[in-house]
């Protein structure tokens, strides 16, 4: 039986930052080309020396086809460290990317060095199509191209080419995630106390933000699983992580609001306490205090809320309008139960004033006066992800030239380069950003030695960003200058050894 490898990446600050949850999109990827292949998933997240031992197994299996999941940041850097240990070590196996970033700047990707195929959108049955065409006839350097849907190439005129699936994957007939193919030691004992893993339990957004990289991933297709499913999903999860509590990493949870409780319940009657991050102020302003108890009682401790926005100007090049005094009543609402609601936002916008950022802060922060469980997660900058309506809109050709590979393996949460951004917006904006990081508490699901050190830091820091925030008081911030500074300090020392590391790859 021919060999096939997929490697998850490491996120780099962001891994050390969360901890090491499950690498699920790899798991997903892999489900059916596991059942044909000798299918060996390799997580480079749990080990220091990930390139050495990468290397040892790819001598040892030969594989014909070794796959990459790839997001913008730090995973791209590390792909093209991969690609390159794979051409120097198997010249005969083909490399391919699949996930979020070949999905939003396929053009771009296709451009990376040592790269044959690109995977996009759902990979399930891309993976498997490509593997299946190339020990038919496409192994070895020079071969001919696949018709395999979802699988992107570059022609001999170097033009983009491949087909796209007539319909999406079918979530239900999928076959149970191949748990054994994780180190499962490795894994056992992060959760040994309990610990949080994810789950799938429906893919897409029926939203068309303008800013999200759904517009491109998704088109706006919701797909689910039914009860039925999830209930086998959760007796599988038990065989191999019987403790742990859950986190669904779906990207609109609450779409349908009787199928949201209805896997709720699901999650009650396997045992299993649960948070979710699939949860838009559309939804929430849906929520009424029945609602809310049947939330609690099937064991919800958590949710977190993509507010983005609450400036009426912004709403509208957000393409994301919610009612805020229904928002605000739910909330209240929340607050009579043992729920922590992380609200997140996004600043930054072309067009933004201080205003609508002042209209912001004076919304957030009275939610957190009106909930003691609520809580800030963070204020982001707006980032043009290649593929959505931002980026074609707001940003010239002369940025877009720049922002090759390079540039987006190097980016961080705290990176530079809005092009509608003047320096001295950006630096109130990302002092804003880190101001909202230690108002509130902060739950990192699956690193509680991290959370109790930077919750001793948010503490002592609290009343300060809290005032400032309040105030709209960043002109003079030295302490946040500094931190920015070191954060921009630690994401280049970072780059180098990426830099250093890919040097070593080949």
């Amino acid at each position: 039986m021919k060999s096939v490898v997929l490697v998850q990446p490491s996120g780099g600050y962001w891994d050390r930052l969360q901890g090491t949850g499950l690498p699920l999109s790899t798991l997903q990827a892999s489900v059916l080309a596991a059942q044909e292949y000798d299918l060996v998933l390799f997580d480079a997240r749990l080990h220091r020396d990930w390139r050495a031992r990468l290397a040892k197994l790819l001598v040892e299996r030969q594989p014909m086809l070794v796959g990459t999941t790839v997001m913008l940041g730090p995973q791209l850097g590390e792909a093209m460290a991969i690609n390159r240990m794979v051409k120097r070590l198997v010249p005969t196996a083909r490399t391919a990317w699949g996930g979020t970033f070949p999905t939003i700047a396929t053009e771009l990707a296709m451009q990376a060095p040592d790269l044959d195929y690109l995977i996009v959108r759902d990979g399930e049955e891309a993976l498997l199509g490509l593997a299946r065409w190339i020990d038919a006839e496409g192994a070895g350097p020079g071969a001919g191209r696949p018709d395999v849907p979802n699988v992107r190439w570059r022609d001999a005129s170097g033009a983009l080419a491949g087909t796209f699936a007539a319909h999406p994957v079918d979530l239900e007939t999928l076959p149970p995630l191949p748990y054994h193919l994780l180190e499962l030691d490795a894994y056992a004992r992060r959760f040994k106390g309990g610990g949080v893993v994810s789950l799938e339990t429906s893919r897409g957004c029926v939203l068309d933000c303008t800013y999200c990289y759904n517009q491109t991933m998704s088109r706006r297709r919701w797909r689910r699983k039914s009860a039925g499913r999830i209930r086998a999903d959760l007796a599988d999860l038990a065989r191999h992580f019987p403790k742990a509590n859950v986190f669904v990493m779906d990207d609109n949870f609450f779409v349908d609001l009787e199928r949201a409780a209805s896997v709720g319940d699901e999650l009650a009657r396997a045992g299993r306490r649960w948070g979710t991050h699939g949860l838009t102020p559309i939804d929430v302003a849906r929520f009424d205090a029945p609602y809310v108890a049947h939330l609690a009682e099937t064991g919800c401790y958590e949710l977190r809320v993509g507010l983005d926005n609450a400036a009426e100007s912004n709403m509208a090049r957000m393409n994301k309008r919610y009612d805020k005094a229904a928002v605000r009543e739910a909330n209240r609402v929340l607050a009579a139960h043992d729920i922590l609601v992380q609200y997140a936002l996004v600043f930054g916008f072309p067009g933004e004033t201080d205003d609508d950022l002042r209209e912001n802060l004076r919304f957030v922060l009275g939610m957190l006066d009106d909930n003691p469980r609520a809580a800030l997660f963070m204020i982001a900058v707006l980032f043009p992800f290649p593929g959505t309506d931002v980026y074609e809109r707001h940003t010239t050709p002369e940025w877009k030239a720049e922002w090759g590979l390079e540039q987006y393996a190097r980016f961080q949460v705290n990176h530079p380069g809005r092009p509608w951004l003047t320096a001295e917006r950006w630096k109130l904006l990302s002092r804003i950003s880190l101001a909202s990081l230690f108002v509130s508490e902060k739950r990192l699901s699956f690193a509680p030695g991290w959370s109790l050190l930077l919750e001793i830091v948010r503490r002592s820091y609290a009343p300060i960003a809290r005032r400032r925030l309040e105030r709209f008081s960043f002109g003079f911030a030295p302490e946040l200058a500094l931190a920015n500074a070191l954060l921009e300090n630690a994401g280049r020392a970072l780059w180098r050894l990426l830099r250093l590391g890919r040097a070593e790859a080949s």
